[in-house]
């Protein structure tokens, strides 16, 4: 049975304010669901921003529903016995403790449209899920643990921006003929890998576990590993590594003296450049070495690299690019055996979607977001399918127009929860991507319901109108972005920090650091940000005449 910790934000301003919640284990059983554990005698609820103290152990036991909380800090020790959702809606999501979940079939989610910080450690569950549609800051470990039949537990992270500077591992297979397992992160932004990325250790006659990392720009400064064999599927190179994959836009790879290791290693971007690989088989493939450029891309060696920094055990070194820029050296220097240098190939069709969770209460509609990656090497047409095995959904298929090579696009699906539904029930929804009729893939994310929203918080008489909505597409951009609000409606556009970077309306601001005018506009406009407008997570805020006021997250990529 899963538990889930869903910690959201209603975001009406000036209606609910949060509550500041500390766990104190006051009734002495460590149980989440104990009112007498918190401090106000009261089970955190959608208006309270959590802390569980350094050295208090706090565990959510089975059968006792769902928590609801505004953000979420763990200091101490926070345990999923039975696995669990923990989802932050209204702020970041902060663990310098450890979070431990059960093994053997239990899994576990992460959740925020903010950002996650871990600097502690998160254990265990037969698969972690990670979806932050702001930054993910993994400073400590995350590690998985095994399935119901032994298998190493799989790790997948969907970010908008992703900075690992601790280790990120695929969990190992404890029975005989399992797979380790495997780890695949996407990213919508910069990817900066400075720790450890290890796919799970398979077991005799089993499968290591892949290493598969998708991403806009690229800086890999640390170390990355599939995981390997024990005995695996092809004996004659005993232990046998996994393949590990790292596909974008730009990707720069400084590794100095930490190492890069797969079965076989594929490599495949516009904009590729090996700058500093300073130790003897820095980048091995225990198979081959695959490097694809597309057409007009590059592949810069020019960097300072020792001797055999690029070598490949049983198979040979493949560069696929029209424009091979060597080392002072050569390339017959730092790659072992000798590189075979070939046109590039625009015939590779390959694409990425992934699907955010969504939490709502019973009776409200929503959207589902899917986003999809064109990871070809020439321009696709991108096809897609959405559905949901309860019909929550309302079913949307289509195609994207034709996209270059590592871009993006997005589609809103939207859905409405029958209202009455019970908490914690869930639809879940299935995106099928098509490329040509060569490639599929297949992802599935869910709707949860949150129960009646009546019987959680009342709304004083600004309460949100049905209709009040804003729109955004694409979400994520890049240049420009189409925003939809109500008519006459007062709008703003905050960073993540709470400063303003753009607004337009009706109402004079008491700013006191920066007083400003707003005047009426159109229901739509477009807004392109100016060149001091970092990528980031990005807050529309609409207010209308009433004061309500309702807000929308967009993703701004440079």
């Amino acid at each position: 049975m899963r538990n889930v910790i869903i910690l959201s934000l209603v975001m009406v301003v000036g209606v609910l304010s949060a509550a500041e919640v500390t766990f104190t284990n006051g009734g002495g059983d460590n149980d989440w669901h104990n009112p007498a554990n918190w401090s106000g005698g009261a089970v955190p609820c959608v208006r309270d921003n959590v802390t569980i103290p350094e050295g208090y152990d706090c565990q959510v036991t089975g059968g006792h529903g769902f928590a609801q909380t505004n953000s979420f800090t763990n200091n101490g020790n926070l345990t999923l016995p039975n696995g669990g959702d923990v989802t932050a809606c209204g702020g970041d999501l902060t663990n310098n403790g450890s979070i431990n979940i059960g093994s053997g079939g239990d899994d576990g989610s992460f959740n925020t449209y903010f950002n996650f910080i871990n600097n502690g450690s998160i254990e265990g569950g037969s698969s972690v899920t990670i979806n932050v549609e702001g930054t993910l800051n993994n400073n400590g470990s995350i590690h998985a643990g095994y399935g119901s039949s032994g298998e190493g537990g799989n790790i997948l992270c969907n970010a908008g921006f992703l900075n690992n500077q601790g280790t990120i591992q695929g969990g190992d297979a404890i029975a005989t003929a399992q797979d380790g397992g495997r780890v695949d992160v996407n990213t919508f932004g910069d990817f900066n890998n400075d720790g450890t990325i290890v796919g799970g250790n398979g077991s005799t006659d089993g499968n290591g576990g892949i290493v598969h990392i998708k991403m806009r720009n690229m800086r890999n400064t640390g170390g990355v590993s599939s995981g390997y064999s024990d005995g695996g599927w092809r004996a004659s190179l005993f232990p046998v590594a996994a393949d590990v994959y790292f596909i974008g836009d730009s990707i720069c790879i400084d590794t100095g003296d930490s190492s890069l290791d797969g079965g076989t290693f594929h490599i495949r971007g516009r904009k590729l450049i090996f700058q500093n690989i300073d130790i003897y088989a820095g980048l091995t493939g225990e198979n081959a070495i695959e490097i694809y450029t597309i057409a007009g891309g590059s592949a810069d060696f020019s960097g300072t690299h020792t001797n055999s920094a690029l070598f490949a055990v049983a198979g040979g070194i493949d560069i696929y690019s029209d424009d091979v820029i060597a080392p002072t050296e050569g390339m017959d220097y730092i790659c072992s055996p000798s590189p075979t240098i070939h046109a590039s190939d625009a015939s590779i069709i390959d694409g990425n979607i992934s699907a955010w969770n969504e939490f709502e209460f019973a009776g409200n509609s929503g959207n589902v977001k899917v986003f999809m990656q064109n990871l070809s090497t020439s321009a696709k047409v991108m096809y897609y399918d959405i559905s949901s095995s309860k019909g929550w959904l309302t079913a949307t298929s289509g195609s994207t127009p034709s996209h270059a090579p590592f871009e993006f696009d997005s589609v809103l699906a939207g859905f409405t929860i029958p209202p009455s539904t019970a908490d914690s029930i869930i639809d879940t929804v299935t995106a099928i991507l098509s490329i040509e009729p060569s490639f599929t893939e297949t992802t599935s994310c869910i709707i949860h319901c949150m129960g009646d929203s009546a019987a959680v918080y009342v709304l004083d008489n600004n309460s949100l109108p049905s209709c009040l909505t804003v729109q955004a597409f694409p979400n994520p951009f890049n240049s420009s972005i189409s925003i939809t609000t109500p008519a006459d409606a007062m709008i703003e556009i905050y960073d993540i920090t709470g400063s303003r970077v753009w607004g337009i309306g009706s109402i004079t601001v008491n700013d006191a650091a920066s007083p400003y005018t707003l005047n009426p506009i159109p229901c739509s406009f477009i807004w392109q940000p100016d060149e001091t407008i970092a990528s980031g997570l990005y807050l529309v805020r609409a207010t209308t005449e009433d004061g309500s006021t309702v807000t929308k997250r967009i993703f701004y990529i440079r």
